[in-house]
């Protein structure tokens, strides 16, 4: 694998100040119903007791917490990433080269293991450009290319997230064949819901095997 990332990479798609956007304006819509339940419970005092009222109110706002997080892990990224991609399929071609509007996109992340990258669980999102002899990653950020030989597993796992299980695609590969195994790990973006994904991942994990079964 080879790492590589262009100056023009330097301009990112998606900056941390837009993902910030994202979330306020998810909270925002979110914090209506609460307004909402702020004023019931204003209404309901006088005329029902007040432990019951303590408790409807207690139970609602942990609802709105649970649907909160809910909302921001399991369709805010989707979202984002139906919005993204025309931008990300252009910058790839522009700055790689690149022309596959059909790549899957997906997001990267080092390593074998769930990492936090602030509020996000990956460290880039790109496209994968499948040829019969390398398998290209072409990212906001960086891009890096492995051939059929250098992977030498690809599974789907589902590793947890602030508590939400996030299915996502394992990839085991070596450099050469005297050197460890080193991983990383892809979610599969081509989805709307969280429940989606799973079979986006199979799908992904499944074109993956095609790839290294035909070289």
């Amino acid at each position: 694998m080879v790492q590589t990332t262009p100056e023009k990479c330097r301009k990112r798609i998606y900056t941390p100040g837009r993902q910030l956007c994202d979330q306020l304006l998810v909270g925002l819509l979110l914090l209506l119903p609460y307004l909402g339940l702020c004023v019931l419970r204003h209404l309901a005092e006088p005329y029902a007791p007040r432990p019951l009222v303590f408790l409807v109110y207690a139970g609602a706002v942990l609802a709105y917490a649970v649907l909160l997080i809910f909302v921001s892990y399991a369709i805010l990224p989707f979202a984002v990433s139906r919005r993204l991609r025309p931008k990300l399929v252009a910058k790839v071609a522009a700055v790689y080269g690149q022309q596959d509007h059909d790549a899957p996109m997906v997001g990267y992340s080092p390593g074998s293991e769930m990492q936090r990258f602030g509020m996000v669980s990956h460290k880039d999102f790109g496209l994968l450009i499948f040829k019969p002899d390398v398998l290209t990653y072409c990212g906001d950020t960086m891009t890096f290319g492995l051939a059929p030989q250098q992977v030498e597993e690809a599974t789907v796992v589902e590793q947890s997230f602030w508590g939400i299980k996030v299915p996502r695609l394992l990839i085991g590969w070596r450099q050469d064949p005297d050197q460890p195994l080193q991983g990383f790990t892809l979610e599969a973006w081509d989805a709307s819901t969280l429940w989606q994904s799973r079979a986006a991942a199979q799908n992904l994990f499944q074109r993956i095997e095609r790839w290294r079964g035909s070289a």
